[in-house]
């Protein structure tokens, strides 16, 4: 773990050279994390996310025909932040975190522990999970950590509970500055990957698209610290819309650029779309709409993309992205000089804003 947040390309080449012993002298118990790991290599490198999930699997078999109950909690978190949520619905990776820390607390191995309660907070926070609701989970990570007396984490948690301050409260500058000079002080490049992406989210959310951009720009270097993360698809979309809303006032050598990166990029959410719906269609399908809607596209197709985006999503799921979403059509059809269809997006993004719990963007749309 420590190598996959400090220098990922040498975490994957250890397990390549771990496998191949593997197949050269015999499996031991450590191959059953081995080849779960492996799984991160077939999916988020190679895009083959059905033989990623049947790594994984082939671990959850090894691990009970070797009774290898030190290694379960590697392999069950392994799954749940890398493997599981490129196939299946969300709610399987929350189910691994849980097992990964029951299996944890009842070997000792406080270091999963730890890491199933961060990645349990942050799949929450990115799915959209009420607000307050996920600030009394990271506070209750934070106290897990001081029980187990173990605090290597306490940044990432630090960073997620400042995005959901920043997106109910008044923007706060000079805590955002004293996070980044720790985040930079760490030199870790998962810590800084997720501080970058919070706040490109935050500030693309409450309409602050230079701030954005910056986010954006300050990102990219550490984007390996987050491969095979469900947080990746999240950042190549709002990249995209990012950079949508800046393509009015850009110049023309600009704009291809920005269509040449958004396409590139709905590429990628194309492929995690077909791979998982349940998890990835609303934002691939999003994207898609707001590309055709400054490529001017014919409405109707603009409108079924909108369209798609919204059905994909289960009643139950995504409250964050269904305000977006709901917002930006709304913004459409005032654009359009329809008011009276674009406000009853508004108000349905109202709602569902203030369902996520995002105080900030509600009295953005109150004004």
């Amino acid at each position: 773990p420590a190598t996959f947040q400090y220098y990922s390309p040498l975490y994957f080449l250890i397990q390549v050279i771990m496998f191949d012993m593997a197949l050269s002298y015999g499996i031991t118990e450590v191959s059953c994390k081995n080849i779960a790991e492996c799984g991160i290599i077939y999916g988020p490198l190679l895009n083959n996310y059905d033989m990623a999930y049947r790594f994984g699997q082939i671990s959850f078999l090894l691990l009970e025909k070797l009774d290898a109950k030190l290694y379960k909690a590697g392999c069950y978190f392994i799954f749940a932040a890398f493997i599981s949520h490129w196939k299946v619905h969300y709610s399987e990776s929350l189910n691994y975190y849980d097992k990964c820390l029951k299996s944890a607390l009842e070997t000792g191995d406080i270091e999963n522990a730890v890491y199933s309660r961060t990645h349990k907070f942050k799949h929450m926070l990115y799915s959209g999970s009420n607000l307050n609701d996920c600030r009394t989970e990271g506070e209750k990570v934070l106290k897990f950590f001081k029980e187990v007396n173990i605090s290597f984490l306490e940044p990432s948690i630090r960073i997620f509970l400042n995005f959901i301050t920043q997106l109910q409260s008044t923007y706060d500058y000079e805590k955002e500055n004293s996070l980044l000079l720790e985040t930079l002080q760490s030199q870790n490049i998962w810590f800084l990957c997720i501080f970058g992406q919070c706040n490109l989210i935050t500030n693309y959310i409450l309409e602050n698209i230079e701030a954005a951009d910056k986010w954006n720009t300050f990102t990219q270097p550490y984007l390996n610290g987050a491969t095979g993360q469900s947080s990746m698809p999240d950042y190549y979309m709002f990249q995209s819309l990012m950079l949508i809303k800046k393509h009015e006032k850009a110049s023309r050598n600009e704009r291809k650029k920005i269509i040449a990166t958004v396409v590139k990029n709905i590429d990628k959410l194309k492929i995690w779309s077909d791979n998982c719906p349940a998890n990835y269609s609303h934002k691939y399908y999003l994207v898609c709409g707001e590309l055709a809607r400054i490529q001017n596209e014919p409405l109707e197709t603009i409108i079924a993309l909108y369209n798609k985006a919204l059905d994909s999503i289960s009643p139950s799921d995504f409250t964050n992205m269904k305000a977006l979403i709901n917002e930006l059509i709304g913004e459409f059809w005032i654009n359009k000089d329809n008011k009276f269809i674009g406000k009853a997006y508004i108000k349905e993004a109202y709602y569902f804003y203030t369902q996520w719990g995002a105080f900030s963007k509600v009295r953005m749309l109150e004004k």
